[in-house]
């Protein structure tokens, strides 16, 4: 194989790659939405694309903090300092 099939293997492979990675972070975002409530469906359903990625970005920072409250809360249950 000489480098110029190799040069357009590589590229379908990382075309492969990129469709993978945006057709896992749109699923991602799906899930989000249908674990909304309906309200929030329909607000974030009429924003343009660069609010929805904010709006998207936010919510995981929230639920990864939230996540680790409660955590931190569950092994800290029941301690006290004195």
């Amino acid at each position: 194989m000489n480098g110029l099939g190799v040069v357009i293997l590589l590229g379908i492979g990382f075309a492969i790659y990129k469709a993978y990675k945006a057709n896992e972070e749109e699923s991602a975002e799906a899930n989000t939405i249908k674990s909304l409530p309906p309200t929030v469906q329909h607000t974030v359903a009429q924003m343009d694309s660069a609010s929805q990625s904010a709006f998207f970005n936010e919510y995981d920072k929230k639920k990864k903090k939230l996540s680790v409250a409660y955590v931190f809360g569950f092994l800290l249950d029941g301690t006290t300092c004195t």
